[in-house]
């Protein structure tokens, strides 16, 4: 009998255990309404980067969420929360040790752009100091433009104030990802074009340094099997081809 009863409770601890791992708290991921990478249309969160971090991590067997919400705000979260990540975040050396990465996920391209009935030829960056420059708060350009200094910016909220401020002809020129277009479109700026590329920078999942090493894993090797079968590019050139 007392066999029985231990061989019960053994089968009972079993379960509960199966019924943990089952349950694994989902990674709380938070990105920006930011294009092109990820952005909302029509109510949905779409873009490359969000589809790619859906199928690396339903390939991967990791739940997950993702919730659209302020750049900072996702930033400060996963520096400061276990369980939290966010994307599309620029890989610098100053980040690498404040997170654990996976990816590439992608090259996140700067550019300047002007506008179409303003004669504005930028043959460096450096010509780009002779202007007003707009820039998204607390984006990575923000901080690039500042460190190399000289440079008038102009501050904007989000990505579609600073447009606005560009097509009113408030700032002389803005800075910030190419595919801008997308946004422009949906805010009717017709007058957006682009006079200069900055530079090419890889951006990743960023999570907070107590997620686990396994975890952070089995989603790198998710991505590593999605760029060897070509998944992974069938992604980006879904939406490359509607820039």
């Amino acid at each position: 009998m007392v066999v029985a009863q231990y061989l019960a409770w053994g089968i009972f601890g079993c379960l509960l255990t199966l019924q943990a791992v089952s349950a694994e708290a989902p990674l709380q991921i938070a990105t920006e309404d930011a294009p092109p990478l990820n952005y909302v249309e029509d109510g949905e969160l779409t873009g490359p980067a969000p589809d790619l971090v859906r199928a690396l991590a339903n390939r991967a067997a990791v739940p997950i969420t993702i919730e659209v919400m302020p750049w900072i705000r996702a930033y400060q979260q996963a520096l400061e929360r276990p369980g939290n990540c966010m994307f599309s975040t620029t890989i610098t050396e100053e980040r690498k040790p404040l997170f654990k990465w996976v990816g590439p996920l992608m090259q996140y391209e700067w550019v300047v752009y002007g506008r179409t009935d303003v004669p504005v030829a930028l043959r460096s960056l450096d010509d780009a100091k002779a202007y007003i420059v707009g820039v998204y708060h607390g984006d990575i350009i923000e901080s690039y433009l500042e460190g190399l200094g000289g440079y008038h910016l102009a501050i904007a909220q989000d990505f579609a104030g600073g447009l606005r401020q560009l097509s009113a002809g408030r700032v002389d020129l803005f800075a910030g990802p190419r595919g801008l277009q997308i946004l422009a479109r949906h805010e009717g700026i017709e007058n957006l074009k682009e006079l200069l590329l900055i530079k090419r920078v890889p951006v990743g999942l960023a999570c907070n340094r107590e997620v686990p090493d396994t975890t952070i894993g089995k989603l790198q090797t998710a991505l590593g099997a999605m760029e060897a079968d070509g998944k992974a590019e069938e992604i980006r050139r879904a939406y490359n081809a509607g820039l």
